[in-house]
C-alpha cells in the first residue's frame, strides 16, 4: 500500500477505491514517485497496461541471452542455453543436458527406475 500512499502525496488528496496505482516498470518494490502513475479505475488499468501491447512493452525490456532469444524476468539465460550448459549436482559432469533443475538426464532417468517409477 506504499505505492498508493506516495501517490496521494503527490496529487495532494486521497485516493478513491477505483483508482490504481500502476508500476511503470512493473517492479512493485520501486515505489518512486516518478515509477508510479494513476489509473481511473481497474479497467482502465488492465486495457492499458497489461494489453498485449503493454506485454511485449514489457518483454522487450527483459535481457537478451547470448542465443539471441529473450530470457525471463531475472534471468540472464534463455531455458534452453540454461538446460545445455549446466553442471548436474548428481553426477558433477559439466556441459550436460538437464532434465530437471536437480539433474541431467542420464541421473534422472537413473534415479526414476531405482525409486520405481521408470521401467527399464
Amino acid at each position: 500500500m506504499e505505492h498508493r500512499l506516495v501517490m496521494e502525496n503527490a496529487i495532494g488528496r486521497r485516493l478513491r477505491a477505483a483508482e490504481v496505482v500502476h508500476h511503470i516498470d512493473h517492479n512493485s518494490l520501486n515505489n518512486d514517485h516518478g515509477n508510479l502513475e494513476l489509473c481511473a479505475n481497474r479497467g482502465r488499468h488492465l486495457s492499458d497496461h497489461h494489453s498485449a501491447d503493454g506485454v511485449r512493452a514489457r518483454i522487450a525490456g527483459y535481457p537478451v541471452c547470448a542465443c539471441g532469444k529473450r530470457t525471463a524476468y531475472g534471468s540472464t539465460q534463455c531455458r534452453a542455453c540454461w538446460a545445455r550448459s549446466q553442471t548436474c549436482p548428481a553426477c558433477g559432469r559439466e556441459d550436460r543436458k538437464m532434465a530437471t533443475r536437480a539433474m541431467c538426464h542420464g541421473c534422472y532417468k537413473s534415479h526414476r527406475v531405482k525409486t520405481g517409477r521408470l521401467k527399464r
